[in-house]
């Protein structure tokens, strides 16, 4: 409550001690990282999301997937402490704890992108390809990672997908992440000749814009901008719309963003709901919706 109030000093003390406390809570950690970061102590805040993701303090800082999707993980252990983190965040949404989408609700969705992706990537590593599709799809669509597209086309040339793998990497290429050069190397090699390497990689980046930002119909109630969180669960239209901040003259807008198709996909059936936050923003023309990144150790909440 305290790092949700931003009071970072105090919230400090608290969430050392209790992640100090057996058995380990992921999102304890996940929280005091963020606070560190807050607090202008990254290197405290990589160490601790090295011991979430299985990396090294130094490969955790720049995109957190990246020291969780090496090539030479434990893939056992990588399944089993994805397996934890979801059933506990699964017993949370059971317990009502995220009912009102709030800052706390937002940064566990770090944590679910986090463990869809190391139990995709550890399924892929044990050689099932079939579960790892399903794992690294709902956590690329959630995170929007360019590590995780470059997994997931690596699952997909695998399976001798090579149309799709080549597509996954040229989006890949197109978040410019940590994995933009490999990426378009295999982008280069998949593909029939150096043009039509280049138009794929343009396609990908047009697309994930397209999937970033989504245009409302209809006439703008009135100028201006609000803040919503977004609840899915289990499908791609949210489930429930709730304003949060913004122009009051917006409220409305709620409704019509319950008729909307979004970039989400649930691994199985599980009770994790997806809570996304985007910020309808409005011209005297029209009204789009660029959704909130998940952005590793930075609050979401306006």
């Amino acid at each position: 409550m305290l790092a949700d109030l931003k009071r970072d000093q105090d919230a400090q003390a608290e969430l050392e001690a209790a992640a100090a406390i057996p058995p380990e809570d992921a999102e304890v950690k996940m929280a005091l990282a963020q606070v560190y970061s807050r607090l202008g102590e990254p290197a405290k805040a990589q160490v601790i999301m090295a011991s979430l993701t299985g990396g090294s303090a130094t490969t955790s800082g720049a995109d957190f997937f990246s020291g969780a999707l090496r090539d030479d993980i434990d893939p056992t252990q990588a399944v089993h402490d994805a397996e934890k983190n979801l059933n506990d965040i699964g017993d949370q949404f059971d317990s009502g704890e995220y009912d009102h989408p709030g800052p706390s609700a937002f940064a566990a969705m770090d944590l679910v992108a986090l463990s869809w992706a190391r139990m995709g990537w550890g399924r892929f590593l044990g050689g099932d390809t079939l579960a790892a599709s399903q794992f690294l799809e709902s956590a690329w669509n959630l995170s929007f990672s360019g590590t995780v597209a470059n997994r997931l086309g690596r699952v997909y040339e695998k399976t001798g997908a090579r149309d799709r793998a080549r597509h996954m990497y040229a989006l890949s290429v197109a978040t410019g992440g940590p994995e933009l050069q490999a990426s378009r190397e295999q982008v280069a090699k998949l593909a029939s000749n150096p043009a039509a390497a280049e138009k794929e990689i343009a396609d990908a980046t047009s697309e994930l814009q397209k999937r970033r930002t989504l245009k409302l119909l209809g006439k703008p109630a009135a100028p201006g901008s609000a803040n919503f969180a977004l609840v899915f669960d289990n499908s791609d239209r949210p489930d429930h719309v709730e304003f949060l901040s913004g122009d009051s003259a917006l409220r409305d807008v709620g409704i019509k963003l319950r008729d909307l198709e979004y970039a989400v996909k649930f691994s199985d059936l599980s009770s994790i709901k997806i809570i996304r936050q985007g910020k309808v923003i409005c011209s005297a023309s029209e009204c789009t919706l660029p959704l909130q990144a998940l952005e590793h150790m930075q609050s979401t909440v306006p």
